[in-house]
């Protein structure tokens, strides 16, 4: 293993999200180069979403770079009618445990953009 994997983001292309339509994304570390996590920027448009997903073995932990929001969560898919819903914005961070049902709604008028970790990785 490389002592340092340094990049700057800022000069990453926006790619299509490998599995959630409509998301883009700039992925630092995946399970190919990171064993315990992943890392990388999520980038929902204005109006747009991450749909309603969950991680079966992996936490999720996020900070909202730019733009306003609203996680949900839900213990179980019964539950997503009647969500626990929070507002984010710039300088939110959360973390959403293995097995809860969640997704992140952008409600402002730029791009919600998350620098987001998952343990153990998803990508």
């Amino acid at each position: 293993m490389d002592m340092l994997h340094l990049a700057r983001l800022q000069d990453m292309p926006w790619q299509a999200h490998p599995t959630i339509a409509g998301v883009m994304t700039k992925i630092f570390e995946n399970k190919e180069s990171l064993l315990h996590a992943d890392a990388l920027l999520a980038q929902v448009a204005p109006n747009g979403k991450i749909p309603w997903h969950v991680h079966d073995e992996a936490s999720e932990t996020a900070y909202v770079v730019q733009g306003e929001g609203v996680v949900l969560c839900a213990p179980d898919q019964d539950h997503r009618q009647t969500p626990l819903e929070a507002a984010i914005g710039p300088g939110s961070a959360l973390t959403v445990r293995a097995g809860v049902w969640h997704s992140v709604l952008n409600r402002g008028t730029e791009p919600l953009i998350l620098f987001a970790f998952h343990v153990p990785p998803t990508l």
